[in-house]
């Protein structure tokens, strides 16, 4: 039986460098949890070869539980990032950006005369509004 962390499987691509071929990036599908009859957890894993310094790093994970995580492989919300997290500028004003509960949650720059305005579209007074955070 399969243990947490065992290796269940792994997808490569490969790139030539002139003498041989290199491996660039791999998926690896790994064991997320106790496994127990009927039931295997799993999870992905995300690797990439530096160009600096030829090395693998793993750059993403995602947990039997659907929760994603960039920089951390261990991630405690649904969307977690270690590093930073950059968010470009969508337009010069919120008229044309959507607020539902489709949206709800959904982070907005918006830039108006030089200067950047962050938005959150939130659940406010029973009805999703876009909220100016700074």
């Amino acid at each position: 039986m399969v243990e947490s962390g065992d290796l269940l499987g792994n997808l490569q691509w490969l790139g030539y460098d002139g003498a041989d071929f290199m491996v660039a990036a791999y998926v690896q599908g790994y064991v997320d949890g106790m496994p127990a009859l009927g039931r295997v957890p799993g999870g992905l894993k995300f690797v990439v070869t530096r160009a600096d310094t030829g090395q693998p790093v793993s750059v993403m994970y995602i947990t039997n539980a659907g929760a994603v995580g960039i920089g951390t492989s261990e991630p405690h919300a649904l969307l977690e990032v270690s590093g930073g997290l950059i968010i470009t500028p969508s337009g010069n004003d919120t008229s044309g950006l959507v607020c539902n509960n489709d949206h709800r949650g959904e982070l907005r720059v918006v830039g108006a005369g030089g200067n950047d305005h962050l938005y959150a579209c939130l659940y406010v007074s029973a009805a999703p509004t876009w909220v100016l955070i700074k």
